[in-house]
């Protein structure tokens, strides 16, 4: 059996510039007590049921990031991210850097997403029915693994497009989807 360790929440203190600290050190404290993966949000916004709405929040992709760069060997992954929020060909090249600054550690959990009031906030549009935003889930999922493989991918989908010159192979480009 194998654990991990799920960071929900970036209030560690009444300063919130020391948030970063914060999960850095439980992410470092993760991989040093042989936790194998360390996740956070990516959600732009808190949820309810975890926080305040008002608490201060941290971008997740931005957080992997800094976080690649001070781990070794922890897995890091979101823990999800929605479709809606990113089109998913700037996904795959975030997601992309991400496993390459981390050499290889990257999981890229992708949701299908839920939370209406944070798409409303953005100004994204919500598809009401589940289905449509689960189809193109799997649309992305698709158009990622693509640009992960495909030396050049040009792709067509109902929902999303992509043209493009150069790759966004990640390092590991593997397909475990554990």
């Amino acid at each position: 059996m194998k654990f991990g360790i799920h960071n929900p929440s970036w209030v560690y203190g009444p300063d919130p510039a020391e948030a970063f600290e914060a999960v850095k050190a439980k992410a470092q404290w993760a991989e040093n007590h042989g936790f194998v993966w360390f996740s956070v949000m990516d959600h732009l916004i808190q949820i309810g049921g975890v926080g305040a709405p008002d608490e201060p929040f941290m971008e997740g992709w931005t957080v992997l990031s800094a976080l690649a760069a001070v781990t070794n060997r922890i897995r890091l992954a979101t823990l999800a991210t929605s479709v809606g929020y990113r089109n998913p060909a700037h996904l795959a090249k975030i997601a992309a850097g991400v496993d390459l600054i981390s050499r290889g550690r990257l999981t890229l959990g992708i949701g299908a997403g839920y939370f209406e009031t944070e798409y409303s906030q953005y100004g994204w549009e919500f598809p009401a029915r589940p289905a449509v935003r689960i189809r193109q889930m799997e649309e992305a999922v698709r158009l990622i693994l693509a640009m992960w493989t495909d030396k050049r991918t040009t792709f067509h989908g109902r929902y999303f497009m992509s043209r493009t010159r150069s790759s966004s192979r990640s390092r590991s480009r593997s397909r475990d989807r554990r």
